[in-house]
This record gives structure tokens, C-alpha cells and sequence, in this order.
């Protein structure tokens, strides 16, 4: 018995411990950086939309800002001579992991809090696999690596099936992380290369255009293998994937 209540208080401690460490690590957000905020596609009225995470500054503490953003969506589109609009349904794709908990829950409960504005969606939980990539040769991580690939395929085909929906008023799609570089970098350039048909080598330079630097080293892996992944599946010519 004694040794059984043990057992259980090891569990409790480092129960204890698991949600210290989760909540001393969570990521202070970035400040919202309008000049990352790129149109990737737009079909009629409707945009697809890259950027960095939508906290500013208020009173000392950073917060989710959806009229901010609004507004810096409304320029980006304004500014590349496309379509004026002020009013928008937004579909906002969250990235980000669980280190930053807390400003998922906060997008989150704005939408659950005014769905006549939008709606969110968070996709985190595919993350922790990124760091496989570099390690796909080996039979077991291609599994996982090739499982993780067919999960990004299904979010890129969301934005798409978004992208074509028509609504009362215009649908922005917004995909963004923290800085807007690295995973939404992915999400971009997967998308760019499945719909735009735009090979590996252009779809990495128009990510570098897009925010000026290359994505990081196993984000790098992830694009090139979602590049196999849909070269075997859709028929992508034979040098697709080159770089």
C-alpha cells in the first residue's frame, strides 16, 4: 500500500511539474509585423493571405487585435491594385504550438465570441513531426513523415475549398504562426506548389520575396517533402522537386 501511494504521489509531482513547465515556457508573441502580410491566391473577391500573428500592444500587454488586422488586410489588398474591400468573413488558420496556449484561446474565444465575423482553426498538433523531416530516409520516420504530409495536404485543400466559397460578402483566408516565416512559409509555398503548379525551386524564392530570408532548416525539409509527396500523388513533372 505504501508503496502503491508513492507510485501515486511520483505521478502527481510530475504531473505538477509537466504543467509548471508548460506554463513558465509559453512564447511571448511577436509583434503583429503588417509588411509580412502577403496575398498568396485570390479567386474573384476571395483572398488567401499570409502573415505574422495578430497580437499588438495595448496598455502594456499584447492582445489579439482582429479591427488591426482588418485594416492592414484592407491595405495589402488595396495596394497590390486589387479589389477594395472593407468587409470581410474571416477564416483565420492558427499555426501556432502549444507554447503559445494562450494566444490560441484568445483567437479562439473572439471568434466563438462574434462567428458573424469569421471563424478560426488551429492546427498545432501536426507540428512536433516537422523535426522528423531531415531523418526520412530511415523506413519508420517516412511513415510518420509521409502520414504528416497527408494532413498538410488536407489543410492546403481547406484554404482552397475556402477560397472558392462564396459567401454574402468576401472570405479572407489568413494563415498565419508567430513571425509569419517559417510554418506559414510552408503552408505557402505547399500551396503555391499544388495549385500554382509553381516547382520547388520558384515556390522557395517566392517565399524568400515574401519575407526576405529562407525558411529554417527542418521547415526547409518539410516543404521539399510535401513536394515528393504531391509530385507521386498529382502527377507533378519528373524534375519538379530539383533545386
Amino acid at each position: 500500500m505504501k508503496f502503491a501511494n508513492k507510485v501515486i504521489n511520483l505521478i502527481i509531482l510530475a504531473f505538477l511539474v509537466c504543467i509548471t513547465v508548460f506554463f513558465l515556457v509559453q512564447k511571448n508573441p511577436k509583434k503583429f509585423d503588417g509588411s509580412r502580410v502577403k496575398i498568396v491566391d485570390n479567386v474573384d473577391k476571395n483572398y488567401f493571405i499570409r502573415g505574422s500573428n495578430t497580437f499588438v500592444e495595448k496598455f502594456g500587454e499584447k492582445i489579439f487585435s482582429y479591427n488591426y488586422l482588418k485594416k492592414i488586410i484592407s491595405q495589402t489588398i488595396k495596394d497590390e491594385n486589387k479589389n477594395i474591400i472593407n468587409d470581410f468573413y474571416l477564416v483565420d488558420i492558427n499555426l501556432l504550438n502549444l507554447d503559445s496556449y494562450f494566444q490560441i484561446l484568445d483567437e479562439e474565444l473572439f471568434f466563438k465570441k462574434n462567428p458573424q465575423l469569421g471563424e478560426f482553426e488551429n492546427f498545432s498538433e501536426i507540428s512536433p513531426r516537422l523535426l522528423l523531416m531531415g531523418y526520412s530516409s530511415n523506413q519508420i520516420i517516412f511513415n510518420i513523415t509521409k502520414k504528416y504530409h497527408r494532413d498538410l495536404d488536407k489543410i492546403i485543400d481547406k484554404i482552397h475549398f475556402h477560397l472558392h466559397q462564396k459567401l454574402d460578402k468576401p472570405i479572407v483566408i489568413y494563415v498565419h504562426c508567430n513571425a509569419g516565416r517559417d510554418r506559414t512559409g510552408l503552408i505557402s509555398a505547399g500551396y503555391r506548389m499544388k495549385y500554382h503548379d509553381l516547382n520547388l525551386k520558384s515556390a522557395i524564392k517566392q517565399n524568400i520575396a515574401d519575407v526576405q530570408r529562407s525558411s529554417e532548416s527542418f521547415l526547409s525539409d518539410a516543404i521539399r517533402g510535401y513536394c515528393y509527396y504531391i509530385q507521386a500523388n498529382f502527377n507533378k513533372p519528373q524534375n519538379f522537386c530539383d533545386l
